[in-house]
């Protein structure tokens, strides 16, 4: 397992970018640091290592809709650029994290997902995804302590193998808000005391049955679209312009 650095500003798929990764480019059992002052261009189609950092000064960007996969964590103190990409977290164990800027100009994703069974990733830093936010397997917590942020520009899914331990974070969705899990409905392993923000248009709540929310925000036009009771354990806030077709039954 080689713990591979960036030589120089240069491609992904070059070896010369690379420094102490038995002079080729980084491999599944790699870590991956890209230093100050070099950027890095992502520009295969799929790539997978174990952990990443970007240190300060140092840009990770990925062309295109080009992939990265990774086993292990991200940290990023420099600049990440996305473009259209998506960046997977596939580990089967626990104690994995998310740290230094993961929103905003300099570090949102675009696509992530996180699909390791038994994996679990815990959030050091307010996450942002200008695209799609997807759950399938595995445990997200958004940090017992800090409860950081979640942004997502467009579609929101938990499938039915994901748990999301919100504690008291802000979820923002301008998408499809999808739950297909039962975990997300007990308070100490899902919902918590998280406050969840839909801002979309024209777009639908997906959940399995009884789908709860502590504080849901409703400030875009959505339809539930299954026949699922919605349970909303604290304030329910359709804001002015906003709106939540709620279809034959709801409690």
């Amino acid at each position: 397992d080689a713990a591979c650095q960036s030589a120089a500003t240069g491609n992904w798929s070059a070896a010369g970018s690379w420094t102490s990764c038995g002079g080729t480019t980084p491999q599944a059992a790699d870590t991956v640091t890209i230093l100050n002052t070099h950027t890095i261009t992502q520009d295969s189609a799929s790539v997978t290592v174990t952990d990443i950092t970007i240190n300060t000064g140092g840009t990770l960007v990925v062309t295109s809709t080009n992939a990265i996969t990774l086993s292990g964590s991200w940290s990023n103190s420099g600049t990440f650029t996305a473009n259209s990409s998506t960046v997977t977290f596939s580990s089967t164990t626990t104690g994995k994290t998310l740290g230094g800027t993961t929103s905003g100009t300099s570090g949102k994703f675009y696509n992530i997902v996180f699909d390791g069974v038994g994996g679990g990733w815990t959030l050091n830093a307010a996450i942002e995804s200008a695209n799609d936010f997807t759950v399938t397997n595995g445990t997200l917590n958004t940090n017992d302590t800090s409860s950081y942020a979640l942004t997502v520009g467009d579609d929101y899914t938990m499938n039915s193998g994901a748990t999301v331990d919100a504690n008291a974070s802000a979820f923002s969705v301008a998408g499809t808000w999808t739950q297909s899990n039962t975990t997300w409905n007990t308070q100490s392993t899902g919902y918590g005391t998280s406050t969840v923000t839909l801002t979309g248009t024209t777009k639908n709540i997906s959940t399995v049955a009884n789908g709860e929310f502590y504080k849901l925000t409703v400030s875009g036009s959505y339809t539930r679209s299954t026949a699922n009771r919605l349970n909303v354990r604290n304030d329910l806030n359709v804001q002015v312009g906003g709106s939540l077709s709620t279809g034959t039954s709801c409690g």
